[in-house]
């Protein structure tokens, strides 16, 4: 017995919806941050805060569809949204390729101006502040070439032990291409075997990188110089979801 096929969505090209719906404020869905990490192979820490970078840029240019239930808003041949039908929420992303493959965006390195890039997650509506600069393209081009993945709770301590900073919207852009100019040096140091490793970077931080199967290793947290009080991730290693973590206290000497 064949199962019959479901009827292919038909799409309709459109004008823009007036008023456009805002980036800054419009509901995000929790799937489409997994979307966006899975499609270009990086950390769900800059999926997150991509999203409204990117909404907001391609928005005013984008191609509208629509369909009996949807709204689709595509840019280029990359990237493409979908909405609800009352345009209340983002709910799905498509991309036509990964972006390390993508023929559009040139090769970027980690010396992105950083001091006015403003990348909020996508949870947290609110206008950017005056001047402030949206680099999601170099960003998604810089996580998707890295040889590691970067999870949050190691974006936050690099912050703290590395540069003084706390992560945030403001920071973030300075925090993870600082760690991305030394993520290659880092990886290089490791001997390729499995497991959780501690390798030093060339300021003496110590980061923590785990493999996790045939996906990228994970750089987990970065903890000072050997003989400086700092506060250590301890992950559980049962039924844990990545970039979950506990804080414990304690001295390493």
């Amino acid at each position: 017995m064949t199962t019959p096929h479901r009827p292919a969505k038909i799409w309709h090209s459109i004008g823009a919806p007036q008023p456009l719906p805002s980036a800054c404020s419009v509901r995000i869905g929790e799937r489409v941050v997994h979307r966006i990490a899975g499609a270009h192979g990086i950390e769900l820490a800059v999926a997150s805060v991509l999203i409204r970078p990117m909404l907001r840029e391609i928005l005013p240019s984008g191609v509208w569809e629509r369909s009996a239930r949807q709204y689709r808003l595509s840019h280029s041949t990359c990237h493409a949204f979908y909405w609800t039908r009352n345009l209340s929420q983002v709910s799905y992303y498509e991309a036509a390729h990964p972006d390390s493959q993508c023929p559009l965006t040139q090769p970027t390195s980690a010396t992105c101006a950083t001091s006015t890039a403003w990348l909020p997650h996508y949870l947290d509506a609110g206008t950017p502040p005056p001047g402030a600069t949206r680099p999601w393209r170099p960003l998604l081009r810089s996580a998707s070439d890295l040889p590691v993945t970067i999870i949050k709770p190691a974006l936050q301590y690099y912050a703290r032990h590395g540069l003084g900073l706390e992560l945030n919207a403001a920071t973030f852009a300075t925090v993870y291409y600082d760690m991305a100019a030394k993520a290659p040096t880092v990886y290089s140091r490791w001997n390729g075997q499995p497991g959780e490793h501690l390798l030093a970077d060339s300021d003496a931080l110590i980061w923590q990188l785990a493999t996790r199967g045939p996906r990228k290793p994970v750089i987990t947290g970065v903890l000072p110089p050997r003989g400086h009080a700092a506060d250590v991730l301890i992950r559980h290693r049962t039924g844990q979801r990545p970039g979950r973590a506990t804080r414990a206290h304690r001295r390493r000497s």
